[in-house]
């Protein structure tokens, strides 16, 4: 997502074909700082919602990032199966996961990556 978006904003606007900046303006994007303390706050336990445990995964990646940024941005480029041992620990859809590297990318500074759950057809550019 290219904006500060829940998990849930923007599964809704990719399975309604909704624009993702429009959802973003109706719903209210989260600035970087907004979205940083929004995963930080996410509940301990799993499966309180769709979005909290995307935000939970986000704050474990969150803090793996806070650690060793340049790191993180590397292998979140590599693919959709990095950090196993962390991701084991979660109760993920693809889209979740790709919400989560995304959402930190994000507070990062850092363009969005591929979404495993979500095929683009068309040249990349």
């Amino acid at each position: 997502m290219p904006d500060g978006s829940s998990a849930e904003q923007g599964l809704r606007a990719v399975l309604g074909g909704e624009n993702i900046d429009e959802v973003n303006s109706k719903e209210g994007a989260m600035p970087p700082k907004e979205m940083r303390a929004y995963i930080m706050n996410a509940p301990d336990e799993m499966n309180v919602s769709y979005s909290d445990e995307a935000r939970r995964f986000a704050k474990a990646l969150l803090k793996i990032a806070d650690a060793d940024s340049t790191a993180f941005l590397k292998l979140s480029r590599q693919g959709h199966d990095f950090y196993p041992d962390v991701k084991g620990k979660y109760d993920l859809t693809g889209f979740m996961y790709g919400w989560a590297v995304n959402a930190v990318r994000y507070i990062l500074s850092a363009k969005p990556v591929a979404n495993p759950a979500i095929i683009t057809l068309g040249e990349e550019e």
